[in-house]
């Protein structure tokens, strides 16, 4: 058997202190900063705490003295964490790269910590287009931790993850299981980052179901243990979200203004941060200030986006010469344009979203009058329930082709999210956007849906020249008028009064 060095003991248990004390981590490691496993571990602690480019920087620096090194281990260690990082970054393509490579060295020097991870994370670039395959994935990492006792944390994540994946397979009953068995191993194990994760998942299952109060439980239970202050601020901001949700808004709005300095700290978790925020204002009825929060969440991407963008620059100029980086600024200028219409797009049906809605609206002069139709499908929880997700999925598709129907140039269809969405036009004439919303009601009722499944649109329309945010609030009261009529009807406002 062969014996560890020091500085290679050390690092090792540092690496496995890394989530439950990030100090005694840093603390344990800090005598080997010249170590190449040093510098993953430096790049974890960039990471965790919100630099998603640092940490990538550092990761490139360490790859040639890993390899000099022969540290295999670090550097299957190294590749998943910046498979990791990749994912926050929106690159799925380049992380699952990072991922296969991961476990093909994993396998070389037989270690199951990490080919449960690369199996892991391989599953969660799956889970929201496959869920059946990343299912299988989760269950492999599942079954490598199994074997490995002293794996709890990770374990535990990918109990996680196999609830995640048999909730979105309609297996509740399971899915529930697996979420009570990682709650208590990653406990057990004090993962407080994946603590976090699974708290919030409970906690909005409850809020879904109507039970606030044993959600503002969890998080007061939670809120007892002895975790890192980076961990219990992501456990604020989650039960800030379940309340803006599912519960008290203005408690809600009370937790999120308190957070407001981490945000300061964790730019990649700004964006849900804006997000969460404005829900809680405009649930207050405060269109104007969730209106502003929606222009500073929509300049916070396009500030992210220039940094993602200048931070590749930066990569590809130290690796390449001058006339290669020339054309990679050419490629990055296009991936970009590209991220940035993702952004603005509903990845389920290609519609726009929110975010695309106001911009949308910012193209055209303030006070010019605009048409809003706000759409929710009638009993849409019943048809996932009876009918399954993927069942869902396919209703929400149809809706949007029909709105796309309607649609002529100039025109702006949107999906806010779940079963919600937005039609737009420039004009004043509400009578003739509630015309065209009944053609598209009725086809939606006449479409050729399974046998047994009957779907109906409730919607509101409304008119006018003041914010989006107004607007929508407007249309929405339209809509809520129709569901509280029974449902499969259009609602309409009066139209807005003539420029004088």
């Amino acid at each position: 058997m062969t014996l560890m060095t020091p500085p290679a003991r050390d690092l090792h248990r540092a690496w496995s202190l890394r989530m439950s004390d990030p100090a005694l981590a840093a603390q344990v490691a800090a005598p080997w900063a010249q170590e190449a496993g040093h510098a993953v571990l430096r790049a974890y602690a960039l990471w965790a705490a919100g630099d998603p480019d640092g940490a990538l920087e550092t990761l490139e620096q360490a790859e040639p003295d890993l390899r000099a090194a022969g540290e295999e281990l670090w550097r299957a260690r190294a590749l998943g964490l910046r498979g990791d990082v990749l994912i926050g970054l929106g690159q799925p393509q380049e992380a699952l790269d990072c991922f296969q490579a991961q476990l093909a060295l994993a396998q070389e020097v037989g270690d199951l910590e990490m080919q449960g991870m690369a199996h892991n994370d391989t599953g969660v670039i799956l889970i929201w287009n496959d869920p059946q395959r990343a299912r299988q994935r989760f269950q492999l990492a599942y079954d490598l931790f199994a074997t490995a006792p002293h794996e709890q944390a990770n374990w535990g994540l990918a109990a996680f993850n196999l609830s995640v994946a048999y909730w979105e397979l309609g297996e509740r009953d399971l899915s529930d299981r697996y979420l009570a068995e990682a709650q208590e191993r990653v406990r057990a194990a004090r993962a407080w980052p994946y603590w976090a994760g699974v708290v919030s998942q409970r906690a909005q299952r409850l809020g879904e179901a109507g039970e606030t109060a044993l959600a503002r439980q969890l998080f007061r239970e939670a809120d007892t243990l002895d975790m890192p202050p980076e961990s219990r601020d992501h456990l604020r901001f989650f039960e800030a979200k379940t309340e803006t949700l599912h519960g008290d808004a203005a408690r809600g709005l009370a937790l999120l203004e308190a957070l407001r300095p981490w945000t300061l700290r964790r730019q990649d978790m700004l964006d849900d941060y804006l997000d969460v925020l404005a829900r809680a204002q405009r649930r207050l009825g405060d269109p104007a200030a969730a209106y502003d929060t929606m222009r500073e969440l929509l300049a916070a991407v396009q500030a992210r986006h220039a940094r993602e963008q200048a931070t590749q620059l930066r990569r590809l100029e130290a690796q390449h010469r001058a006339e290669e980086a020339q054309r990679a600024v050419s490629h990055l200028s296009r991936l970009h344009q590209e991220a940035q219409s993702l952004n603005l797009r509903d990845e389920l049906t290609g519609l726009s979203n929110r975010r695309g809605l106001l911009e949308w609206r910012q193209a055209r002069p303030p006070g010019e009058v605009f048409t809003l139709a706000f759409l929710d499908i009638d009993r849409f929880k019943g048809i996932n329930d009876r009918h399954g997700h993927q069942q869902g999925d396919e209703v929400i598709r149809t809706v949007a082709e029909l709105l796309l129907g309607a649609a002529r140039p100039g025109d702006l269809c949107a999906r806010l999210g779940g079963d919600e969405f937005v039609f737009a036009c420039w004009t004043a004439d509400v009578a003739q956007v509630a015309a065209q919303m009944e053609r598209v009601a009725e086809q939606c009722r006449a479409a050729p849906w399974p046998v047994g499944l009957h779907v109906s649109l409730s919607i509101g329309v409304a008119g006018g020249r003041g914010p989006t945010e107004t607007q929508l609030d407007a249309a929405d009261r339209q809509m809520y008028r129709a569901k509280q009529a029974g449902g499969a009807r259009v609602y309409a406002a009066p139209g807005p009064d003539p420029v004088p």
